[in-house]
């Protein structure tokens, strides 16, 4: 007998036995032969739920088996149980095989990504990341949902795996939703005008992600467009926007804030360099 037909049969015929029990008329021995009953019978049902078990179960899965496997109404909450579990979502982001079932399915996939522990389980482990990114499917539905976005922006190691994948950046850059997350989860520099910084004057150094650029001021009282040689540069380049214009003839409005990139963008193991007299907010995530 496996352990899940073990534990369904115990189970049942727990719960029938607990029904015959009259709470009220039952003798004190009679109430604690129940009580130890029910005990033991939360006990069998937990450690399915939370332990090892639960692990063994899905990294020998299918998606289409995960899927069989779910529509019974008490493995669905074995399953729910298993993801509103720290210990246990870190488990299953850890093991490959447990990952790959439930990346397979995508009823199981949809109820990691709207469980806020879950997907702060997966984003926290690197070998886990890589897998969803490696699924276009799956990780459609982490950008699609704010709270799983939230969950990926608060995780270093997660940024760590999108600064590096092209079709991560490309689906996050398609949705003004997950942007505006990154965006609110960034690390905001504001240079505040009124006087030039150093040329050049260095941001940062290292793995990031460029989240946002926007002029906020324009002290200088520049024409629209002009910008008497103030730059941002990544890696030594000037930033270029995705219009092509150079930073030159963007890098001064006078129509206020305005957002001159909101694109995520990787940074490489380089520097970010500025060089400015008005107002400038540079939003960036380290990754």
């Amino acid at each position: 007998m496996s352990y899940t037909t073990f534990r369904d049969a115990y189970l049942t015929e727990a719960e029938n036995r607990l029904a015959s029990v009259n709470v009220s008329t039952a003798s004190t021995n009679d109430l604690l032969i129940a009580g130890a009953l029910y005990k033991m019978a939360a006990a069998v049902a937990e450690a399915d739920l939370l332990g090892p078990s639960a692990l063994r179960l899905l990294e020998t899965m299918t998606g289409s088996q995960l899927e069989a496997w779910l529509q019974s109404a008490t493995n669905r909450e074995a399953f729910e149980r298993i993801l509103s579990s720290p210990e246990a979502m870190r488990a299953v982001a850890a093991n490959s095989q447990a990952m790959a079932a439930v990346l397979a399915n995508s009823n199981a996939w949809a109820a990691v990504v709207a469980n806020s522990q879950a997907m702060a389980a997966v984003a926290a482990n690197s070998q886990a990341m890589a897998a969803v990114l490696a699924n276009s499917n799956a990780w459609a539905a982490v950008v699609a949902s704010s709270q799983a976005m939230a969950a990926v922006a608060a995780s270093q190691t997660a940024l760590a795996a999108i600064r590096q994948s092209s079709a991560a950046i490309s689906a996050i850059n398609a949705s003004p939703q997950a942007l505006d997350i990154l965006y609110n989860a960034a690390t905001k520099f504001t240079h505040a005008g009124g006087a030039w910084s150093a040329n050049p004057a260095t941001l940062v150094t290292g793995n990031f992600l460029l989240v946002r650029i926007r002029q906020t001021a324009n002290q200088a009282g520049w024409s629209d467009g002009y910008s008497s040689g103030q730059y941002i540069r990544i890696g030594g380049s000037s930033w270029t926007a995705t219009n092509g214009q150079s930073t030159n003839s963007l890098i001064s409005r006078t129509t206020l804030p305005h957002v001159y990139d909101n694109a995520l963008r990787p940074v490489n193991n380089t520097t970010i360099q500025y060089y400015l007299y008005n107002s400038h907010e540079i939003a960036y995530l380290a990754a």
